[in-house]
Order: C-alpha cells, then structure tokens, then sequence
C-alpha cells in the first residue's frame, strides 16, 4: 500500500482505511492507484472502500458522543466541536463534513461554510495544524521492497519494473552500487 504523503495527515488517514478494505474485503482485488474519497457509484468496489474508510475513520456512534446535547441538530455543531472531532479521529474536514451530512447533522451550506480557514480556525483554538498538513517525513513500513525483489528474483517481474515499484517508495536503485567490502 502506498500513500501519498503530499497529501494532508487526515486524507492520508482516510486513505490508509479505504485501501485496508481492499486488502482484507475486496475478494477481486487487483492493484492499481485509487482516486479515494470520490464514492463512484459505477464502481462499487471502490464505492464500497470508501464507505468502509468512512465509517472505520468517522464511526457515527463516536461522533455523537462528542457532540454535546445542545448542538445535536442539523447546523447547529460549531468549530470547536468540528475540531475536537476532527483531532479525536485523526480525520480531515472534508470527510468529517460528509459524514455529518450523511448523518442529516449538517446541510451542504454548512459543509460550505466550514471548508475555509481550516488550519486558521484550528490554530485559533489551541489545536496543532499537523493534521490539516502533508507530511514532510517519507516512511516504509512493511515489507513492500522486500516483496518487490522477491518477484524480480523470481522472474516475475523485469528489471525495469522492480526499479520503476523500488523508485515509488523513494529508492533509486541505479544509485546503489554494490561495494567491495559487502
């Protein structure tokens, strides 16, 4: 699984759960870049994971929790609440916005009004703006280089194809040359 690190910590969280449904759930799962977050009614297996995401991210019983009694109704949520939501979940706005208007919490106005100033209305509350930005750090985890040569080993993928997967993680392996003493 890769995940574009350019992206902010929020979407990045929605894409980790949207491609965590095609690991474990999508039974005709062939690997390709995944545009996340677009629900697509014509392709239900991607429709499918980004509801999964949704829902693993935004879960609608938590989200009420945090909501106190006088702000449950339609638009009546303010700020403070969106963030401490947001910051619980590790979510971005934008997937917040959509599940509270799936929810009838919120109307698409309100979801208009709140897309703006997103890192300013954040800041303004005491809250750290990492979550709203991309990442500035690249990370491995697993073992998707190690895979990767495995296929090349085994002549299941050319050369140029375990270079080409090697570089998507960073790597430029024309670069690492074999040294002497190794």
């Amino acid at each position: 699984m890769l995940v574009n690190s350019d992206h902010s910590v929020g979407r990045q969280n929605f894409t980790i759960g949207h491609e965590l449904y095609h690991l474990y759930y999508d039974k005709e799962f062939i690997p390709h870049k995944c545009q996340t977050g677009q629900f697509p009614r014509k392709n239900p297996s991607e429709r499918m994971a980004d509801i999964f995401a949704s829902h693993l991210l935004l879960p609608e019983e938590g989200i009420l929790q945090l909501i106190p009694e006088e702000e449950l109704g339609r638009d009546r949520i303010r700020l403070a609440t969106l963030l401490k939501i947001e910051q619980t979940y590790g979510s971005s706005r934008a997937a917040l916005l959509k599940q509270l208007v799936k929810m009838e919490l919120a109307s698409k106005s309100f979801e208009e009004k709140y897309t703006t100033h997103i890192k300013a209305g954040a800041h303004q509350h005491g809250y750290s703006i990492e979550l709203y930005e991309p990442t500035t750090e690249k990370a491995i985890l697993g073992t998707f280089g190690s895979l990767a040569n495995k296929l090349y080993e085994n002549d299941q993928i050319s050369e140029s194809h375990n270079q080409e997967l090697m570089f998507s993680i960073g790597i430029d392996v024309s670069e690492i040359l074999p040294d002497e003493e190794d």
